[in-house]
């Protein structure tokens, strides 16, 4: 099992990869991730992406827009998952 550290760098990096966010710009977990440019298909990436990288599926009907919000409560979501 990776450590919680590991698991929350690998799941910035899928953020900030997806978002095109470089590494010198900070992420304000609460600020809405529409803020830094995410749309539909950016969205549906970032579920790819985590769902290949920790091996977990996210329930269609949990896949909503109050889902990615902002990365923090994207963040509950995956951990929901993970845990």
């Amino acid at each position: 099992m990776q450590r919680s550290t590991d698991i929350e760098k690998d799941f910035e990096k899928i953020l900030r990869t997806n978002l095109g966010l470089p590494a010198d710009r900070s992420l304000d977990h609460d600020m809405p991730l529409a803020d830094y440019g995410l749309d539909s298909l950016t969205a549906v990436n970032i579920v790819v992406d985590l769902e290949q990288r920790f091996a977990v599926t996210f329930p269609d009907d949990r896949i909503m827009f109050a889902m990615f919000h902002s990365a923090r409560t994207l963040w509950d979501a995956l951990s929901e998952l993970i845990a």
